[in-house]
């Protein structure tokens, strides 16, 4: 199972508001810890928050889709390997389905 998430924020997210972000991650219970980083590659202007997890991936994707809803960030994205779910506009059951595939992985 992954343990590391991205949380792909917007092009117009206030850099405070991620870094905000990551320090309220860091503070769930089974988040090992989390940053905020500024891709070069893919595009300089959009942020990043890394929160690398523990061992109960579940409840931890969970908090973090409360998390970013609490901040009111359209179209942020959570990212965990290949797959992605839009935190705004996802549904409970693409987050079961999101957090299915996951466990999934991790039996195989």
């Amino acid at each position: 199972m992954a343990n590391v998430i991205e949380i792909e924020l917007p092009v117009t997210t206030d850099p405070q508001i991620a870094e905000t972000l990551a320090a309220e991650a860091r503070k769930l219970r089974d988040v090992h810890g989390s940053e905020v980083s500024k891709p070069r590659i893919v595009d300089p202007a959009s942020l990043i928050v890394w929160v690398k997890l523990g061992s109960a991936v579940i409840s931890a994707v969970s908090a973090l889709v409360t998390l970013v809803r609490s901040h009111k960030l359209q179209k942020a994205r959570i990212k965990i390997g290949d797959r992605s779910i839009e935190v705004d506009s996802a549904s409970p059951k693409e987050i079961e389905a999101l957090l299915a595939a996951l466990e999934k992985d991790d039996q195989d």
